[in-house]
């Protein structure tokens, strides 16, 4: 019947057959221009979705990594300030649990610890880690004080991988640590490093979980290309570089998030989604083959092959071919929702990773209402969602809270920038708690209205110690004040019977010059008398020194003059005994911040100590110059018997003399602990060290002077 209608039709409206053949030719081109425009849109529909779902997931990624790292940092520099303010008593085991206690809050972290300069482990969280001598130029360039940075992967478990003493594991075995190192300076130990190593199998499983798909591969990667992490079909070791990846070569650092279908780390073709971090020195890469997208495209477009086929075939049937391919393209839709449901999967996991975080958090809108809170704040303040959702905030806290944390509220509303402020909260327990409250503004958009992201971090542990290390400090300087004024009032009290002493032997020396044994009786009593005076000048000199009226003036001053002043004030004693001072100052100042007094006692106590102990007719080398680092040092070097081995550093103890000048030649013992007391005050160091063809060489090093205005230091 269908064929007699054409055939009617074709008749009654005067087609020939030629012409039946041409409108047939057509309606077949036009087909096939059809289905190549069809298979055209729905391969650029599947690359689209699967590059859209990759940006997506290297979002997540991003996200994750970023916030890893965040939260170590965070916890670094709370461990770095209260390590810092740590008593010299405190150390190392005190630092030892805190890093221990730190450590069982960061589960992506395998170990924290506080490293010197040097490389020695100091303290742990590991205790086979302390006393290890690390290469610290395996981390390579490291940070200034107050600063950090995230180091490359390095093979490996703990620090003793960076060991001097063992060899360094195999790069390729996968199980390593990246060291993010926060520089510190500490009260008792100076400048250190807090080192904490972060478990990249942490990003590893995250990405795993993330992906949910066995033929998609995930690269963490620094900003040198140096793989951090991976997972999925193409992983590669930690530590391997993808420096010559076109994501790092042809679109970073001037495209920050993209996609493409383009080359990998394999010459298959891949769909690769990139980020990088906007705080962070981390790369995220995710690749999928080019191969699966092709198989999905050709796995949808199989229908409308089909139905090209059967359009040539049966151009009668064209209803029916154009039904079957309306469901071929719903077919197509619904892979594409299928898609949109497995990212809102994701989205809901991610919205249980909050719902599982141990850091209180919350979310409110703009007249200050609660939107949601998560099971740790619920028993962080003891009030159930049930109860807050939809009410103020401030209907659950005291006036003065309320008040405050409205204020800074409206200030990130304001400036839509995120606060991180510190506050004592009421805890559920009624307690007060002491927290570190961080406020975000979230936008929002079409479908959402902007709402303000809180959480609550509570550091009432470090707050309590750090007011005990606190009040154990101010203690000590009480104590160490009383001590420095008893030593000033004794020794005021014995210089007024030192003077009578002096002056009645002087006057015995003159009266009795006629009489031998009387004569030599009150030169012991002036030499007895005289060195008494020597040692309560210098218990002077320290008291003043550790006391208020220790107080240095810094002045810019070029060192040279006060070099040449002291030489000249000493001019007798190196005649005396034959003495030439080698000294030969440049052209240029030497210029330092100092108090000239204090500093030129420095000089006059090394200087003399170095005449002391010099053979008669030997020479004194004294040179002054600026350090490649940036500092001033000052090297008086004699021709004497040197310092015994092991003693170095006790000469500048307070009382304490070289075993070889125990026979009294060396003094009171003050001398060098005053210049090491000076030069504290100053911010500079001494140190004393035997040279090879005999003699010691005391080095002076001082900070170089910049042009600051001259102050007042204690």
């Amino acid at each position: 019947m269908a064929h007699t209608t054409t055939a009617g039709t074709v008749r009654a409206t005067g087609i020939s057959s030629t012409t039946a053949l041409g409108f047939g030719a057509m309606l077949a081109l036009a087909t096939l221009l059809a289905l190549a425009a069809l298979a055209w849109v729905e391969y650029n529909a599947i690359l689209r979705a699967d590059r859209e779902r990759g940006e997506m997931q290297a979002r997540v990624l991003d996200d994750q990594a970023t916030r890893s790292v965040d939260n170590v940092s965070v916890a670094l520099k709370y461990l770095a300030r209260d390590i810092g303010q740590a008593r010299e008593s405190a150390f190392p085991a005190g630092a030892n649990q805190a890093l221990a206690q730190a450590v069982n809050t960061l589960p992506n972290v395998r170990s924290l610890s506080v490293v010197t300069p040097g490389g020695q482990v100091l303290s742990s969280s590991s205790g086979t880690d302390v006393g290890l001598q690390s290469r610290m130029e395996r981390l390579g360039a490291l940070p200034q004080a107050g600063q950090e940075r995230l180091a490359g992967f390095l093979p490996g478990r703990s620090l003793s991988a960076l060991s001097a003493e063992l060899a360094a594991p195999e790069s390729g075995s996968g199980i390593g640590f990246i060291p993010l190192i926060h520089a510190m300076t500490t009260a008792s130990e100076g400048d250190l490093y807090l080192v904490a190593l972060i478990n990249p199998d942490s990003f590893s499983n995250y990405q795993l979980l993330t992906l949910n798909n066995p033929n998609q591969s995930a690269y963490l990667l620094s900003y040198q290309g140096q793989i951090l992490a991976s997972s999925g079909l193409s992983s590669r070791h930690p530590g391997e570089s993808l420096a010559e990846h076109p994501a790092l070569k042809a679109y970073l650092p001037a495209i920050e998030h993209a996609s493409y279908v383009g080359t990998g780390t394999s010459p298959e073709k891949q769909v690769v989604a990139f980020r990088l971090s906007k705080t962070r020195p981390l790369v995220v890469v995710l690749e999928q083959p080019f191969a699966e997208s092709l198989t999905r495209w050709l796995t949808a477009m199989r229908w409308f092959a089909m139905a090209a086929v059967l359009t040539l075939v049966f151009i009668g049937f064209m209803t029916a071919a154009l039904m079957r391919s309306l469901g071929a393209r719903e077919r197509a839709h619904a892979d594409l929702e299928a898609a949109r449901q497995e990212l809102q999967h994701q989205l809901a996991f991610v919205a249980l990773l909050l719902e599982t975080s141990p850091t209180p958090l919350s979310t409110t809108d703009a007249q200050g209402r609660y939107l949601s809170v998560n099971r740790a704040w619920e028993d962080f303040t003891g009030h159930t969602r049930a109860q807050v959702i939809g009410r103020a905030a401030a209907d659950f806290m005291p006036p003065d809270d309320a008040m405050l944390h409205s204020e800074r509220e409206a200030e990130v509303w304001r400036n839509g920038q995120s606060l991180r402020y510190e506050s004592r909260v009421l805890h559920g327990d009624g307690s007060r708690r002491d927290v570190v409250v961080t406020k975000l503004l979230v936008p929002g958009d079409e479908r959402f209205a902007a709402r303000l992201l809180g959480t609550m971090m509570d550091v009432s542990e470090f707050r309590e110690a750090e007011r005990a290390t606190r009040e154990a400090r101010d203690a000590a300087e009480e104590s160490s004040r009383a001590k420095s004024e008893f030593i000033a009032n004794i020794s005021h009290e014995l210089r007024t019977p030192l003077q009578s002493i002096l002056g009645f032997s002087e006057l015995g020396l003159m009266r009795g010059a006629q009489y031998p044994k009387l004569h030599a009786m009150f030169t012991d009593i002036h030499a007895s008398g005289s060195r008494m005076l020597a040692l309560v000048n210098d218990l002077l000199d320290v008291a003043r020194i550790d006391s208020a009226v220790g107080a240095v003036t810094l002045e810019h001053t070029d060192l040279r003059g006060l070099i040449a002043d002291v030489l000249r004030e000493l001019k007798p004693q190196l005649d005396a005994k034959d003495l030439r001072v080698e000294h030969h100052p440049g052209a240029q100042p030497v210029c330092a911040r100092v108090d000239p007094a204090r500093f030129a006692q420095v000089i006059r106590n090394v200087t003399a100590n170095a005449i002391k102990f010099s053979p008669y007719g030997s020479v004194i080398d004294i040179t002054a110059d600026e350090a490649p680092a940036g500092s001033i040092r000052i090297r008086i070097r004699d021709h004497g018997v040197g310092i015994p081995a092991g003693e170095t550093e006790k000469i500048f103890e307070a009382f304490v003399q070289s075993s070889k000048t125990k026979d009294g030649s060396g003094g009171t013992g003050l001398g060098l602990a005053i210049c090491r007391k000076i030069l504290e005050v100053h911010g500079g160091t001494i140190s004393a060290d035997n040279m090879p063809d005999g003699g010691a060489v005391f080095t002076i090093c001082l900070a170089a002077a910049e042009g600051q205005e001259a102050g007042t230091k204690t």
